[in-house]
């Protein structure tokens, strides 16, 4: 029986990971998709670029540097009607 059965236990959406064999496990960030996997600024890492997918939130988040930074470019839904974007936020 997993932790979730239970009706007031409930997991986290999505939860992504990162694995290195020189570095414990971290935790990214939970409630995204992938989008996509790159060198976009050619330094010979990988930055990886996720869709936000929360209740009332929308946009992007791109992780770089070797997963040690993150930059997120999200969008809040007015709470009356999910159609409508009311602010851009950044973090």
């Amino acid at each position: 029986m997993q932790a979730w059965d239970n009706k007031r236990v409930r997991p986290r959406h999505d939860p992504w990971f990162v694995v290195d064999t020189k570095r414990p496990a971290a935790y990214l960030d939970s409630g995204t998709w992938l989008v996509d996997a790159g060198d976009y600024d050619s330094e010979g890492r990988p930055e990886l670029v996720f869709s936000i997918n929360r209740y009332n939130r929308g946009g992007y988040e791109i992780f770089y540097n070797d997963f040690k930074k993150r930059a997120v470019f999200g969008l809040k839904r007015r709470p009356q009607s999910r159609k409508r974007f009311r602010s851009l936020y950044q973090l």
